[in-house]
């Protein structure tokens, strides 16, 4: 979690080497999506610990970093030219990066003075498909304002967007 409590253990990797003088060495470790992605909590973020000692001197090194994982962005386009009290249409749409199924899909939408919040469950997505999906709304409210949305599923959270649109009377 972001407070920095330990949720899942994902991998471990060890190798040992003689490091010269000046000379670097990498160890990589590869982490592949359907390792970690049931994994994943709030902001997904993924913090990675390395340990190093020197046999000789008994001497070890210790380093952390920590990234979140980018997800893609929510597109949202508001059609047309909004107006109090007039129907509109909104389009949201992203690419489903990973490849594989997205179960338990679902849109939430909200936008102060243009739609109460609302949450729309949506079909599966499959493998690498773009998603567009179209919500109506009539606004209630002149003057600049903003729609936000996001998209969630079992395999992938916090797929987020926003614009700003100007309402006339």
């Amino acid at each position: 979690f972001y407070t920095g409590v330990k949720v899942h253990g994902l991998k471990r990797g060890q190798a040992e080497f003689t490091l010269h003088p000046n000379q670097k060495e990498t160890v990589r470790i590869t982490v592949k999506p359907e390792e970690y992605m049931d994994k994943l909590v709030d902001h997904s973020l993924i913090k990675i610990y390395a340990i190093a000692s020197v046999k000789d001197t008994k001497q070890t090194w210790s380093e952390e970093d920590d990234f979140q994982l980018i997800k893609p962005k929510l597109s949202v386009e508001v059609k047309g030219y909004p107006k109090v009290g007039q129907a509109c249409q909104a389009n949201f749409s992203f690419q489903n990066p990973l490849n594989s199924t997205l179960t338990k899909c679902s849109f939430s939408v909200e936008g102060p003075g243009l739609q109460r919040p609302k949450v729309i469950n949506y079909r599966d997505v499959m493998p690498n498909e773009m998603v567009t999906f179209t919500e109506y709304f009539t606004p209630k409210m002149a003057g600049k304002r903003k729609i936000m949305a996001s998209f969630t599923s079992n395999q992938l959270t916090e797929v987020i967007g926003s614009t700003s649109v100007h309402v006339a009377e």
